[in-house]
């Protein structure tokens, strides 16, 4: 069927939308047609995905237009703090992880092409995307398929590795304008052994200043264990730190400087997450002690922390009960003791919460991203990207074009 055929297909809905409603004198809800109009005349629907500013006013966004995979991969930027949007190359490999330092120095993590390596690869571009090469790793460092996070900072990239035959994890890192890497030594967070895959885990890391905090859950099935884990590295030296708590799901941790952690957890450790409830707490030393803030959110297991200007201007996602509007953004420039909600966006017709409802990371002080997520009819999902420019006070619906 050509674009003019689907056009004039989808003009007949909508005339026979309106038709039906006019003879029934009611309302007919025609959403579905609108949309299909919208496909049809101006293909299908920018889906933005990842979103990173490197100051309060330039940043890119990176989405796909539907559900088409690598090929319908697009790449915006602004100047102006979200206000308009450029269409700039996309990357040019296939990527599981796509990382923005500046205008010039971009990375990706990718899949090789032969399917039978277990590893990936970090590959680089300091021309803004024209050329990508893969970078050479230090000798005795993998990137294992599974268990691999990376994250960019204060001119620097820093990709971190958890072996979990051994149980060890590492970290490499290099200024972003040189794919001059160095790795740290192994710092091993789980008793493993050679060959014993049975050890899984389900980490973050996130970098503030000079400091990187890797916190994750380690579980063997095989010997029937499982911990959480919280170390750090300091100039390129592993130590731990004690966790807050120890719930059913991976804390929510933001870091603000090379002193200054959030973290947003379940502090019982109860399986049934609906007997917990999600406190918020923050290190002003680097993790060694936590002070408690309080409760988001009784018996809700989707209440987390969403992004941390500084260790007063703290932004929460939390569960409203109300199916319509089912999650909204909670604000406190006091160190938690008050809080404003800021948004409380309706869900989309005919969907609702997702199973990972909300999440959002600051970039600055001031400026941030939170994503809202929902879920229809499977395979039906829709992502909701916002920015703040405030530290959270207002939040603007992206949108391209």
């Amino acid at each position: 069927m050509s674009r003019k055929q689907v056009r004039v297909k989808a003009w007949g809905k909508v005339l026979a939308c309106a038709v039906l409603g006019a003879a029934l004198a009611v309302p007919v809800a025609c959403d579905t047609v609108r949309d299909e109009i919208s496909a049809a005349v101006f293909g299908p629907p920018f889906e933005p995905g990842a979103v990173t500013f490197v100051s309060d006013t330039e940043g890119w966004l990176s989405g796909a237009e539907g559900y088409c995979g690598t090929t319908c991969r697009r790449l915006f930027h602004t100047v102006d703090g979200g206000r308009s949007w450029q269409q700039v190359t996309a990357p040019t490999v296939a990527n599981e992880w796509f990382g923005i330092a500046d205008s010039r120095n971009w990375f990706a993590l990718r899949r090789p092409a032969k399917f039978e390596s277990p590893e990936l690869e970090l590959w680089s571009t300091h021309d803004g995307g024209s050329h990508w090469s893969p970078v050479r790793l230090p000798a005795d460092v993998e990137l294992p398929e599974f268990g691999v996070r990376a994250v960019i900072s204060d001119g620097t990239v820093r990709v971190t590795a958890f072996d979990g035959h051994t149980g060890e994890v590492r970290m490499i890192s290099s200024p972003v304008g040189a794919d001059d890497f160095t790795a740290t030594p192994p710092f091993r967070v789980v008793e493993g052994r050679r060959g014993d895959s049975s050890v899984s885990v389900d980490f973050g890391v996130v970098q503030g200043g000079a400091t990187s905090w890797f916190v994750g859950w380690i579980g063997s099935t095989e010997r029937g264990q499982s911990n959480w884990v919280g170390a750090r590295v300091v100039d390129g030296r592993w130590s731990s730190f004690p966790l807050p708590c120890v719930g059913t799901i991976r804390p929510e941790v933001a870091a603000i400087s090379s002193t200054e952690l959030a973290i947003s957890c379940d502090p019982t450790g109860v399986v049934d997450h609906r007997m917990g409830e999600y406190h918020l707490y923050v290190s002003t030393d680097a993790g060694d002690t936590f002070t408690e803030l309080g409760v988001l959110a009784p018996r809700g297991r989707n209440a987390k922390l969403i992004g941390a200007g500084t260790t007063r201007d703290l932004v929460v996602a939390v569960p409203t009960g109300d199916a319509d509007s089912p999650t909204a953004l909670r604000t406190s420039h006091d160190g938690g003791r008050t809080w404003k909600q800021t948004l409380n966006p309706r869900a989309p017709r005919g969907m609702s919460v997702s199973g990972n409802p909300a999440q959002g990371e600051f970039f600055t002080p001031t400026t941030g991203y939170a994503r809202l997520s929902y879920v229809g009819e499977a395979p039906d999902g829709k992502d909701i990207l916002y920015l703040t420019f405030d530290g959270g006070d207002t939040w603007e619906q992206v949108t391209v074009g």
